[in-house]
């Protein structure tokens, strides 16, 4: 009797540790489900930065790219400005020079 008490107060303690274990467990799960949560956040909200700083960065870009047209489109302007006048002066010369002739 005193061995099966023995065993039976074994068996109850070892059911009390099981227990407190579980619920440490179930609070180490608890706590390991929150910092994931938390991660996860903060992640989703350094991801949400990332991608309007990329959008931004697009924009940017688009509008260096507008402008660098732009100037193109005005050095080719001035180019066949350039072209223009140095023809006529390179006529006015040959006229010069033919009249010079006669």
């Amino acid at each position: 009797a005193e061995e099966s008490e023995r065993d039976r107060t074994s068996v109850v303690g070892l059911r009390e540790k099981i227990l407190r274990d579980s619920v440490g467990f179930r609070r180490d799960v608890e706590d390991i489900e929150g910092d994931a949560k938390t991660a996860n956040l903060a992640l989703r909200k350094a991801l949400e930065a990332a991608g309007a700083e990329l959008q931004a960065g697009r924009k940017e870009i688009g509008e260096s790219r507008a402008k660098v047209a732009e100037k193109d489109a005005a050095i080719e302007r001035l180019n066949k400005q350039l072209r223009t006048l140095m023809e006529r002066a390179a006529q006015k010369m040959q006229a010069s020079f033919d009249n010079l002739d006669e």
